[in-house]
């Protein structure tokens, strides 16, 4: 059985021999060696406790970064930074619908100063009696008139005893499908006659012109002509015309200049029965139109 011996002492000599004595260095050594495992093993809990404050230390401290971070700076596809790109988008229709828009031509801005240019010279006309041509019939009409003299295309779409509204009805397949540079609204009349009220002929007349800018079709307005019977509507549906028109921008129409004396009397030779344009007011009607639209 082997002695333990511990630091400080001494053998005598000897007591050992020489494979005993040289054994006691290595002896020595692995009990140091098991005293000093023992002591690091006692102190190493308190190495990975101190290891592992410093670790969280640092995780907190890059959160709190981080957070401070947001703050700062929303991450392009959070629920903040796309609302604030849908509100801009928003406020950006609501400027382009209500100032000019500088990209556009002339026929597809109709708020630009002066008079807009069609992008073709294709003419639509639509409206009641007075735009087909009764009682002459289509063939003696204006808009013939217009058409053989200009050498353009003029589409009569004109039909007897409409309204407003019933041209709205029919607008995008008698307009719009067409793709006219123009079209020419000539609706009243039959409104007077058939007691429309003023809010919705004008609804009607809004609506088209509306739709014809939305497809980037120049609309012209022409003012209802006198009618026996209806001279307070008529003047004023042709009052209300007018100041719309010149709110905005719209070119207007007025055949009563070629056709009616100062009372609202038609002139000598330009209707046979006081109601309607007879062949010789057609052809009158026919050459102011084309002095007005003659340069588009």
């Amino acid at each position: 059985m082997r002695r333990q011996i511990t630091p400080g002492y001494s053998l005598p000599a000897g007591l050992l021999g020489p494979r005993q004595i040289s054994a006691v260095p290595m002896y020595i050594t692995d009990s140091a060696s098991k005293r000093g495992g023992e002591s690091m093993r006692k102190k190493h809990p308190d190495i990975r406790i101190v290891v592992f404050a410093l670790m969280m230390a640092v995780m907190v401290i890059i959160v709190l970064d981080l957070r401070a971070n947001e703050g700062h700076k929303q991450p392009s596809g959070s629920p903040v930074a796309t609302g604030q790109l849908k509100a801009s988008e928003s406020a950006a229709a609501v400027t382009q619908h209500t100032q000019p828009n500088q990209d556009l031509t002339p026929a597809q801005d109709h708020r630009n100063e002066g008079t807009p240019q069609p992008l073709n010279s294709k003419i639509v006309t639509v409206g009641d009696s007075f735009t087909y041509g009764n009682p002459v019939g289509p063939g003696n009409s204006w808009p013939h008139w217009v058409g053989s003299h200009l050498g353009i295309p003029v589409i009569n779409e004109g039909r007897v005893g409409q309204t407003s509204q019933d041209v709205l009805a029919h607008f995008d397949p008698d307009v719009v499908a067409q793709k006219p540079g123009r079209v020419i609204i000539f609706v009243g009349d039959g409104d007077a006659i058939q007691r429309v009220s003023e809010a919705d002929y004008q609804n009607a007349v809004e609506a088209m012109v509306e739709r014809a800018r939305a497809n980037h079709i120049i609309p012209i307005l022409a003012l209802p002509l006198p009618y026996p019977g209806l001279g307070q509507r008529i003047k004023a549906m042709q009052d209300w015309l007018r100041g719309y028109a010149k709110e905005g921008n719209i070119q207007t129409l007025d055949f009563a200049k070629v056709l009616f004396d100062s009372k609202g009397v038609y002139l000598k030779g330009m209707s046979n029965d006081g109601k309607y344009p007879s062949l010789q007011g057609y052809e009158a009607m026919g050459k102011y139109a084309v002095e007005l639209l003659g340069g588009g």
